[in-house]
C-alpha cells in the first residue's frame, strides 16, 4: 500500500509531501507533531496518509508512534508548520520539533 510516495494538493495551496510537518495543540499544552512518511491511496483508490505522531509536554515525550488517516481527515487535524511572517504558533517551534522528531526515530 505505501509502495510508493506522491504529493497531493489537498486543501488548496497546502501540498501533503514526505518529510513535510504538521501540528495541533491540545489542552494543557499538549502537543502533537507530525511527519508524514508516506502518501499513498488505497486498494480502493483513497488517498492516505502515514505519519510519524510525536505528543509532548513540554520538552517531555508522552507518547509516540506511527499513525494512518485519510488525507481528508489529516489535513483536517492538522495544520502544517512551515515559515511564515505571520504570528507564530507555539506548536511549530522548529527546534522542538526537529528534538521530538530526532527523538522518536531514535526508538524506531
Amino acid at each position: 500500500m505505501y509502495a510508493k510516495s506522491e504529493v497531493i494538493n489537498g486543501r488548496g495551496d497546502i501540498p501533503l509531501e514526505v518529510g513535510g510537518l504538521f501540528s495541533r495543540m491540545h489542552e494543557l499544552n499538549i502537543t502533537e507533531t507530525a511527519e508524514v512518511v508516506a502518501v499513498s491511496k488505497d486498494h480502493s483508490g483513497v488517498p492516505h496518509v502515514r505519519f510519524n505522531l510525536i505528543s509532548s509536554l513540554g520538552p517531555k515525550v508522552m507518547d509516540c508512534g506511527i499513525k494512518t488517516l485519510a488525507v481528508e481527515t489529516f489535513l483536517k487535524t492538522y495544520l502544517p508548520c512551515t515559515k511564515s511572517t505571520g504570528p507564530k504558533r507555539p506548536d511549530c517551534e522548529t527546534k522542538a520539533m526537529r528534538t521530538n522528531i530526532t527523538h522518536l526515530k531514535s526508538h524506531i
